[in-house]
């Protein structure tokens, strides 16, 4: 089971890299999708099918249609001729964030908890109990996200739309 973590979260580090770094944004959808995917596995790894199975059907169907769809609809296109960092500044750069992340890793690791976590109850993450949070105590919130979202998709398509003088 570490080895399959090991090479999904790899994959999901790489997935992740492409998204940045593609110069093209359907490539870096793609990426974004590998990424999505591994994380999937991950959750099923964790034994957490309805977030696994939530992911896939979620994000990597659904909300990776919608991105698709608003790069297609704002026409994005690189620009001919764009300026670009000179190398020493590119191996700067890189050399960087490669200490950034160590930097990181190591306050990651130094902040491990020695004890083990508390017992969850066996029904933790099942599909009723999720339910059952959404619907109750956490419903309202729930509904407020999803308008603010359903906001925030709107008003990038009519900036895309009608923004451009």
């Amino acid at each position: 089971m570490t080895i399959l973590w090991a090479v999904f979260a790899i994959t999901a580090l790489v997935g992740a890299i492409l998204v940045v770094g593609a110069k093209n944004p359907v490539h870096s959808a793609l990426g974004l999708v590998v990424t999505l995917c591994s994380t999937s596995t991950l959750y099923a790894c964790l034994h957490a099918p309805f977030l696994a199975v939530a992911q896939v059907a979620v994000y990597a169907g659904a909300i990776m249609v919608v991105f698709i769809f608003v790069t297609m609809l704002l026409n994005v296109h690189r620009e001919e001729g764009a300026a670009c960092a000179p190398f020493r500044v590119q191996v700067g750069a890189v050399a960087l964030a490669a200490a950034f992340a160590a930097i990181i890793g190591y306050l990651v690791w130094r902040a491990l908890p020695v004890a083990t976590p508390a017992a969850v109850g066996a029904d933790f993450g099942s599909t009723p109990n999720i339910g059952a949070q959404l619907l109750g105590p956490l419903g309202l919130p729930f509904e407020i996200a999803s308008l603010l979202l359903l906001v925030a998709a709107v008003g990038a398509i009519i900036l895309a739309k009608w923004g451009k003088p």
